[in-house]
């Protein structure tokens, strides 16, 4: 039997899977021609070091989706990039930042689309990760918030 509740309440919608929409964003990205060895993760790895040392790494965090509309909603994305001093982190930290700046104009996901970043930092230097004391990896990253349309 039909939930009457579904059809009279239609702004009472599932959360819009913002992680998803990020993954989905920055691997369409990354790698490129431009930076070729790159890895993308939503969580801290046992081998980033390694890939680190050899390559780039997009390290991202997403905080929960807050409804603003009917089918819009809000979260805010911190972006760290990891990379050997040979690996220009601050270039690819700033070719990320350009890169996240367009995605209202980029295809929709699989699970929702980037209408509007609201507010987006410069890369900065982070302090070098406890991690990677005595090897030359260093820290860049940004924080953006960001609307996006679910595909409900």
């Amino acid at each position: 039997m039909d939930n009457i509740f579904k059809h009279l309440a239609i702004d009472v919608r599932e959360s819009i899977d913002a992680e998803q929409v990020v993954y989905e964003l920055l691997n369409r990205e990354y790698p490129n021609e431009d930076w070729a060895s790159v890895a993308v993760y939503s969580e801290i790895d046992l081998d980033l070091n390694a890939v680190t040392e050899n390559g780039r790494v997009i390290l991202y965090e997403v905080s929960p989706g807050q409804q603003v509309d009917r089918g819009l909603w809000r979260f805010t994305v911190s972006f760290t990039v990891l990379a050997a001093d040979t690996n220009n982190p601050s270039g690819f930290a700033r070719d990320l930042y350009r890169t996240v700046m367009g995605w209202p104009f980029e295809e929709k996901t699989s699970a929702g689309k980037i209408s509007r970043i609201n507010s987006i930092d410069s890369p900065q230097r982070r302090s070098d990760a406890k991690e990677n004391q005595g090897k030359n990896i260093k820290e860049y990253g940004f924080d953006a918030s960001m609307d996006a349309r679910d595909l409900i």
